[in-house]
């Protein structure tokens, strides 16, 4: 019988992006990564996706908070934060949460996993099509606006933080932009099919030697 490899444990905090929406196969591009890693080393990972619709910052803080009191983790994928920088009504509205407030957020999940786990790897926001701006609304009706100029200044701050604190960035927007990026989401800010066969690859490729 083969020996069996070190068996390594990942947990994904995100939203409705990571849980996979509008992949017509059903795994998203968290899914398809874990397929990517399971070819190169079966039964060596177990993959935690705790991506939920619409969650903050804040929301993944919440869900870290009550996990890894429990599990073992080795590895943190947090890929989280367009739903902290909507603009509620007009493009010109103030965005959702304030900057101390996301910080502070990001900060307390730092210092939260740092002592659990072995490395935290953070994905950044992915860019939007703002021509379709407006067309997605609340629950109340209220039409929602995200600029991809909030997303980049977002993407950086967060750079930033996640350097202070020993973790990894890994910049998924750029080569999502680059790639066409309009052509690759199913509405506003979904990833189509496409656009999620082409995210998984990527990550798998920025992991590379790094897990």
């Amino acid at each position: 019988m083969a020996e069996r490899p070190d068996f390594k444990n990942i947990l994904v905090l995100g939203d409705s992006i990571s849980d996979g929406f509008y992949d017509s196969e059903g795994a998203g591009w968290v899914g398809r990564l874990e397929k990517l890693l399971h070819m190169d080393a079966p039964l060596m990972w177990g993959m935690q996706n705790f991506s939920v619709s619409g969650d903050r910052i804040v929301d993944a803080l919440y869900r870290l908070n009550g996990y890894l009191t429990t599990k073992d983790t080795d590895y943190l994928f947090v890929t989280v934060g367009v739903n902290d920088i909507f603009r509620y009504g007009s493009e010109n509205a103030p965005v959702s949460m304030a900057l101390e407030l996301r910080h502070d957020y990001w900060d307390r999940l730092f210092k939260l996993a740092k002592p659990f786990v072995e490395k935290i790897f953070v994905f950044s926001l992915l860019p939007v099509n703002e021509s379709l701006n407006g067309t997605f609304k609340d629950d109340f009706g209220t039409s929602l606006f995200n600029l991809n100029g909030d997303i980049e200044t977002y993407n950086a701050e967060i750079k930033s933080w996640a350097e202070d604190h020993g973790a990894v960035f890994i910049d998924l927007y750029s080569r999502f932009y680059n790639h066409g990026h309009e052509n690759l989401l199913f509405d506003d800010s979904h990833p189509n099919s496409e656009g999620h066969e082409l995210l998984a690859q990527w990550a798998y490729e920025e992991l590379k030697g790094k897990i």
